[in-house]
């Protein structure tokens, strides 16, 4: 999201607060907005929309990006339907594609827990390097630039 989404992402956050009985502040609208900047509006609207029908309580920050993003176990799940796709998981099992296709179904259901293991273990180091790269984005949000003409 950019600045430009605040008032919009408040909004929503005040739909949310009223669906749960739950109140709102500026504050508290401002410090989940700086949680979930790395989203979209739109992806924030339909996970407070889901989590709205499926939850029984005022979502966190956490809940927010975990319906967007899924679980690591979902994205695992799902990475395994697309396995000959993830190239680089597989050349750390030793397989390839090419490999899968000629082998067993039992030698393949076999890879499926190492496969998930190294795909979830990849997905944090991405994380984490995503956040490494972007600590002056995340330090400077909602500060304003001061521009000096010289």
């Amino acid at each position: 999201m950019t600045n430009e989404d605040r008032l919009g992402f408040a909004k929503l956050l005040l739909y949310a607060g009223e669906a749960f009985g739950e109140p709102v502040s500026d504050v508290r609208a401002s410090a989940y907005f700086d949680a979930l900047y790395d989203l979209s509006l739109d992806e924030v609207r339909a996970a407070i929309k889901h989590l709205i029908r499926e939850s029984r309580f005022f979502p966190r920050p956490v809940d927010i990006r975990g319906v967007v993003r899924g679980t690591a176990d979902q994205l695992a799940d799902a990475a395994w339907g697309v396995r000959e796709d993830c190239p680089g998981i597989l050349k750390q099992l030793g397989v390839s594609g090419y490999d899968l296709r000629k082998m067993d179904l039992r030698d393949v259901l076999r890879l499926r827990e190492p496969f998930r293991q190294l795909f979830k273990r990849n997905l944090e180091r991405q994380r984490i390097a995503k956040l490494l790269a972007e600590p002056a984005e995340a330090a400077n949000l909602g500060k304003k630039k001061v521009v000096h003409n010289a």
